[in-house]
C-alpha cells in the first residue's frame, strides 16, 4: 500500500516514518587521537587519514604485458543530443541536489538549451578517454 516513497500522495507518510528512525543523519563528533572533532571538514580529513593509513600503493613499474586481449573490443559509443534531452527531462525534481549543486528542476527545465553542450562534453570524454577529475571525486 505505501511501498513507493517517491509517490507524492504518500510523501507525508514517509516523512513521518523517516523522522522516527533511530539513527542520526550525520556524525555528531569524532575522536581522532587525543582530540574530539566537531566540524565536517576535519571529520572528513580524519577519515581520509585513517583510510589512507590502511591501504598501500602498489608498485606499477613491473606490470607484465599480457599481449592481445581475447575479449572483443567495445563498439564506438555515440552520445546524442536527443538522448541527453531525454535523460534530463526524466530527472526527478523532488530529489536532493547532487555534488554539482545544480537543482534537477533547472536541468529539466532547460534540457533543450543545455543538451548540445553536455552532449559535446560527454562525447569528448568518451572519445579521448579522459574523465575530468571533478567527475571522479563524486
Amino acid at each position: 500500500m505505501f511501498s513507493d516513497p517517491d509517490d507524492k500522495s504518500h510523501k507525508s507518510f514517509w516523512k513521518f516514518i523517516n523522522s522516527k528512525k533511530q539513527e542520526p543523519a550525520n556524525i555528531t563528533s569524532l575522536k581522532a587521537g587525543n582530540r574530539v572533532i566537531f566540524d565536517s571538514k576535519s571529520k572528513a580529513s580524519a577519515f581520509n587519514t585513517q583510510f589512507s593509513s590502511v591501504f598501500t600503493s602498489e608498485d606499477t613499474t613491473n606490470i607484465p604485458d599480457l599481449g592481445e586481449s581475447s575479449l572483443p573490443t567495445m563498439k564506438h559509443i555515440t552520445v546524442t543530443c536527443d538522448g541527453v534531452v531525454k535523460l534530463l527531462t526524466s530527472l526527478n525534481v523532488t530529489k536532493a541536489t547532487g555534488p554539482d549543486t545544480l537543482p534537477a528542476r533547472l536541468l529539466k527545465e532547460f534540457a533543450t538549451e543545455i543538451a548540445p553542450i553536455l552532449t559535446y562534453i560527454f562525447q569528448k570524454s568518451l572519445d579521448t578517454g579522459f574523465v575530468p577529475s571533478d567527475w571522479r571525486s563524486c
